[in-house]
């Protein structure tokens, strides 16, 4: 039976033997061209049946145009049947192939028909404009348009109205509108309805996709709209992980290109940009001609990360709260460009119960360039009783490098400093108990080394105004009691706490040794 071939007129096409199974290797190409018809070509899926889930063994792609390089519409497989599509154009290519595995599908059947009037359709170009029906005549009633502008990895969409806007005015734009969606996180999102008289704003995407859905009911009538588009880069990211890459990437980014990224998060978050599969920017030892440049803040006044180019790749970016980056072109050699994955991990915040707290990857290496506080709180009756399970970092005899401390209060204060701890601790983990309530923990990393890190376990027990610890001086009376809190002061319901760590010292005279008796002793086996 025929595969593939030259279609000049509206009619169905199907794949090799339907409704019976088509084969293996099979490659059929039908090349569309219905200029003699119409101004587009529509597709309407009639049936749809391939060996496939992922389109990677037996599918049917659609290409935008007359040649194989022309953008791709969709590629398709499994059992569902798509949506109608239309073209940009009078061309489409049309491309079926299935594997050498044995199936037992039926294939495919499609019509396709020429769009003599009417609106919509699919936009791959740098720039364009879109026009209500008959603009600027009346649009008509009933009508419904919807366009899907795409445009290559990395870049995003511009819109703006322009010469005259002039919809049916209606509460929350219920009757007639135009409006513009974002394909965000595998889904639509309005990014504005609007009608009556007033332009709307510029509207830009979030990523290379736009809709425009241009709707009209069967009562009032206006002049329509004109909208031009263009493509742009760089853009706000929010979600807690995320890609950015360069315009066209993995292909050759453009020339005199300036991209403003910025990542945001909440705060005590980093946000920490890994460069992923290939980095190419134009290469100079000052970054001079083609650069990415990351700043710690919102601007590129902010105090400067780095300044990246060549062909090695960098080093994860970490910056707190938020994160700019700038990418600039000049007018002359390029390169694929980057390909960055985010995500956002929390160091610090304000702790007002039992929990664990570790450095950001752990057990894996930390980031440099980290500044972490913790804040802790504990029932006014009670103190904080910091146990860390793990602890590696940078080694320096003073803890000047990379350090995690301890301190009394909700500041970092050196004169309420418990313990700064820095080193390998295979042994023997650090263990600090606060005199009152509050405690801070404060993690700092250079620029340079790191390790695996720490971890600690953050719980809230007894101190000295409990009975647990404290100071006991025999100079001015010699005979003094020394006792294990009392239950009722403690938690577990008046039950000792399992986990109590109570030290005591014991001052007696010059001359004088100290004596301690036993009384009274009440613990569990092995306690």
């Amino acid at each position: 039976p025929p595969c593939g071939g030259d279609i000049t007129n509206p009619q169905t096409i199907s794949s090799p033997n339907f409704p019976t199974y088509y084969g293996l290797n099979v490659d059929c190409v039908w090349l569309i061209d219905l200029s003699e018809n119409g101004q587009q070509v529509q597709v309407t899926f009639d049936d749809m049946q391939l060996d496939s889930d992922d389109c990677s063994q037996d599918y049917l792609r659609i290409l935008n145009g007359h040649m194989p390089t022309s953008p791709q519409l969709g590629r398709y497989c499994g059992s569902t049947r798509p949506n109608v599509i239309r073209s940009q154009s009078s061309y489409l290519w049309v491309h079926f192939h299935s594997d050498n595995v044995s199936g037992n599908s039926k294939g495919f059947s499609i019509t396709v028909d020429a769009v003599t009037s009417g609106c919509g359709g699919i936009m791959h170009s740098w720039t364009g404009v879109i026009t209500s029906p008959n603009y600027p005549a009346a649009y008509g009633t009933d009508a419904e348009c919807e366009w899907e502008i795409r445009v290559d990895p990395g870049y995003k969409v511009i819109a703006n109205f322009f010469q005259r806007f002039d919809l049916e005015n209606s509460t929350n734009c219920q009757n007639d509108f135009v409006e513009l969606l974002d394909w965000k996180n595998e889904t639509w999102h309005s990014l504005g309805r609007f009608c009556g008289k007033q332009f709307p704003p510029t509207i830009t995407t979030s990523g290379e996709t736009m809709k425009v859905l241009f709707r009209s009911n069967s009562v009032h009538q206006g002049d329509g709209f004109r909208m031009r588009w263009k493509v742009g880069c760089g853009g706000e990211f929010d979600s807690p992980t995320g890609q950015i890459t360069s315009p066209n990437y993995p292909q050759r980014y453009g020339d005199n290109l300036l991209c403003n990224y910025t990542i945001t998060a909440t705060p005590d978050t980093y946000i920490i940009a890994k460069f992923i599969d290939k980095f190419e920017i134009e290469s100079h030892p000052l970054c001079i001609y083609d650069r990415l440049a990351a700043y710690q803040g919102n601007s590129s006044i902010s105090a400067p990360i780095g300044r990246y180019c060549g062909s090695q790749i960098p080093p994860p970016i970490v910056s707190h709260n938020t994160l700019f980056m700038q990418f600039r072109t000049d007018g002359s050699i390029s390169g694929s460009g980057f390909k960055i994955s985010y995500t956002k991990q929390e160091c610090g915040g304000t702790i007002t119960s039992p929990t664990i707290i570790s450095s950001p990857s752990h057990p894996d290496t930390y980031y440099n360039n980290l500044n972490c506080t913790w804040r802790i709180e504990a029932p006014a009756d009670q103190v904080v009783d910091i146990k860390f399970q793990s602890l590696t970092l940078e080694t320096h005899r003073d803890c000047r490098y990379d350090w995690v401390a301890a301190y009394e209060g909700l500041r970092v204060n050196q004169s309420q400093l418990l313990g700064r701890y820095c080193g390998n601790f295979t042994y023997q983990l650090p263990r600090v108990k606060s005199r009152g309530s509050k405690a801070l923990i404060h993690f700092r990393t250079d620029w340079s080394v790191s390790h695996g890190g720490f971890s600690a376990s953050i719980r809230f027990t007894s101190g000295e105004r409990q009975g647990c610890g404290g100071l006991i001086n025999l100079t001015a009376n010699a005979q003094q009691q020394l006792r294990a809190p009392d239950a009722a002061v403690l938690p577990r319901n008046g039950h000792i706490d399992g986990e109590l760590d109570c030290q005591w010292t014991v001052i007696a005279p010059p001359g004088k040794v100290i004596r301690l008796q036993l009384t009274q002793i009440d613990m569990t086996e092995g306690g």
